[in-house]
């Protein structure tokens, strides 16, 4: 969203009793958003502790991320380590808090796709292997700064089983979560069976698909819902 409107979508969502705020670096609203929290702070409204933040950190420097400082996720001379410390101080400092519920590492990686580069980014795909460097680095991050109880909990997001194959052997602290696009379209069965046989929760994200298909109009979830007595958006 643009930034100026979380000036008035955030109070509204707040006054409504939404209490979950899903947030990213690479969003670009994370100072807009620690202002309205602030706001709210101060005139007693709210504490921080009835507020859920997740921010995510690692978003591949795209077209539309054209201010992005994750240069780490592909050049081999950068450390994913830092860079992924670097950026949630960023976030935390943005926010104006002294800790996140949940962090999570955006993607698991570079896109294979050229044209969502910026021209002069120059972009270079890194081999299998700096790939899986790079992970390891950004989820030793994560448990650096959930060990300092700046994050409550850590997890990842849009990772499949081959890029959890990579950390998981390794990792200090498995993921808590995985935040992964989960519809009527796109079930994700065999991912989700995955996770959660290592004890890593699911949090679907896009689950009426984005609005680029019709869920709520489709027949069998109408259909389901009517049996259910439910409205078509709350059976998904």
């Amino acid at each position: 969203c643009r930034p100026d409107t979380v000036y008035t979508a955030l109070p509204a969502a707040l006054d409504a009793g939404y209490r979950h705020i899903d947030s990213a670096n690479m969003y670009g609203c994370e100072r807009q958003v620690g202002q309205v929290l602030g706001s709210y702070f101060m005139s007693g409204k709210l504490k921080r502790e009835d507020i859920f933040i997740t921010t995510k950190v690692g978003h591949p420097p795209t077209t539309d991320y054209v201010n992005a400082k994750t240069q780490y996720l592909y050049d081999p001379e950068l450390s994913a380590y830092t860079g992924a410390l670097q950026e949630f101080y960023e976030c935390l400092a943005n926010l104006g808090v002294g800790y996140v519920d949940l962090l999570l590492i955006h993607w698991p990686g570079m896109f294979d796709t050229p044209e969502r580069y910026l021209e002069d980014e120059k972009v270079v795909v890194p081999t299998k292997e700096v790939a899986c460097r790079k992970r390891l680095e950004m989820w030793a991050a994560l448990e650096h700064i959930y060990r300092l109880k700046l994050a409550r909990a850590i997890g990842v997001s849009n990772f499949m089983k081959q890029h959890l194959d990579d950390i998981l052997p390794s990792c200090k602290i498995t993921p808590m979560m995985n935040q992964i696009e989960v519809h009527p379209y796109l079930s994700q069965r065999d991912l989700i069976a995955f996770c959660y046989s290592h004890g890593i929760q699911v949090t679907a994200y896009s689950p009426l698909a984005g609005g680029k298909a019709n869920v709520v109009r489709d027949p069998t979830v109408v259909e389901l819902a009517a049996k259910k007595g439910v409205g078509p958006g709350q059976l998904v």
